[in-house]
């Protein structure tokens, strides 16, 4: 048993509390780094004695060094070496010691801070915070790592279903409480800053998946049981991937689902592809917005009444009728109509619907605009892929955890 005695005497040479605090942060600092070493020492040394004995083939081959980075600094640890012919060195006291130089809570809390903020300031509170030295260098690299885990976590279930043709998890077969309600599906995508060669710009796409919408205040609203996935991938791998990420957590294949977008010619093939038994809308603001910039205002009007009235395919032809009676282009014309005719099968709505795709234009500001669109910031398509693989994962246990409270104070 090892007993850690935090007692040191302080004087009275301080003119201010922040100095005094600054001194017994170090001090407490200091101490747990030499409590740390010296268990570590003993440690070793009991392992190599546990060694030694169940692998009496190892020969002692002297000492080497590694630094460990934990919450309370870092530390210069030696481990006894052990070899064998024909096998690999030993060190027993790395079966205690965490895997690379960062300990799981520092590894964390670099995480933590580098899917909000940028490298070079996390890089600054983590010392701050612990007086542990992690370069902005160093924790780009752990993003990139532990990115490209979550990653492959992703692709397996990818290839699970597109590939091997096993689409089957335990809600298809399982009813609850939710198998009634709609699941709603949104997409969009997001333009970032490029540093790749030769390319200025390439967009983000993003989804969510939820199955309610609850009002929290007066004008506030939360959609509840909400994931995010988001990605620069091209369409159909992040099409396939954002499919496979939502039956992983809970969409079943049965049971009505709702696929809600601006209408974009990649979003319709997308859901075409993934979603092909969801009731598609054309988010009603893309449609007022589009009609806007060659109808004037009574028209406007006219549409707002009769939206709800009418089929898609009505509606189409009264726009028709009103694009008659002005000077337009050809190319003002025939791009609002092709627009249109391209969506007219999502253009169904009704007054108790939801008809607009509001949660994906506020998610995208959050997930992707907060962390990656700053001023000065630009992207290759693997370092924002493995970031918002992570932020992926960091937001969507904030929000279950949000949606689970909420369900218990309804």
């Amino acid at each position: 048993m090892q007993t850690i005695c935090l007692q040191f005497n302080v004087g009275f040479e301080f003119d201010n509390f922040n100095s005094y605090e600054s001194y017994l942060i170090e001090r407490i600092r200091q101490t747990v780094r030499q409590a740390v070493q010296d268990y570590l020492v003993f440690l070793d040394e009991e392992l190599s004695r546990r060694f030694e004995s169940e692998h009496p083939d190892y020969s002692y081959h002297g000492q080497v060094f590694r630094t460990l980075k934990f919450y309370y600094g870092s530390i210069r640890i030696n481990r006894r070496r052990y070899r064998c012919r024909g096998q690999k060195d030993v060190y027993p006291l790395d079966q205690f010691l965490p895997v690379g130089m960062l300990s799981e809570k520092v590894m964390e809390m670099v995480i933590d801070l580098s899917t909000e903020i940028p490298y070079a300031r996390s890089s600054r509170l983590i010392q701050e915070m612990s007086g542990v030295k992690v370069s902005s260098k160093g924790i780009w690299h752990q993003v990139q790592r532990k990115g490209l885990e979550e990653r492959s976590i992703h692709e397996v279930e990818r290839v699970r279903i597109f590939e091997e043709a096993r689409d089957s998890y335990p809600q298809d077969w399982r009813r609850d409480n939710h198998s009634e309600a709609p699941v709603y599906l949104e997409l969009d995508g997001t333009m970032v800053a490029s540093r790749e060669t030769g390319e200025q710009r390439f967009e983000v796409k993003s989804g969510i998946m939820y199955r309610d919408i609850q009002q929290i205040g007066k004008t506030r609203y939360r959609l509840m049981d909400k994931v995010v996935y988001s990605s620069a991938e091209i369409s159909d791998v992040f099409s396939e991937r954002f499919y496979a990420f939502c039956r992983q957590r809970g969409l079943p294949v049965k049971g009505s689902k709702v696929f809600l977008s601006d209408g974009a010619g990649w979003l319709r093939t997308s859901a075409e592809y993934v979603f092909p038994q969801a009731e598609k809308r054309l988010d009603l603001y893309h449609l007022k917005k589009a009609c806007s910039k060659v109808l004037n205002d009574e028209e406007m009007e006219i549409i707002n009444q009769i939206v709800y009235d009418q089929s898609g395919e009505s509606l189409i032809e009264t726009i028709h009728s009103m694009l008659q009676t002005k000077n337009l282009t050809l190319k003002e014309q025939t791009d609002l109509l092709n627009y249109l005719s391209q969506n007219q099968d999502s253009m169904n709505y009704f007054r108790d619907n939801r008809n607009g795709s509001g949660g994906i234009e506020k998610n995208i500001g959050i997930h992707v605009g907060r962390r990656c669109k700053k001023q000065g910031m630009s992207w290759t398509h693997e370092g924002i892929n493995n970031l918002l693989a992570l932020r992926d994962k960091k937001l969507n246990r904030l929000w279950s955890e949000t949606s689970k409270y909420y369900e218990r104070i309804r």
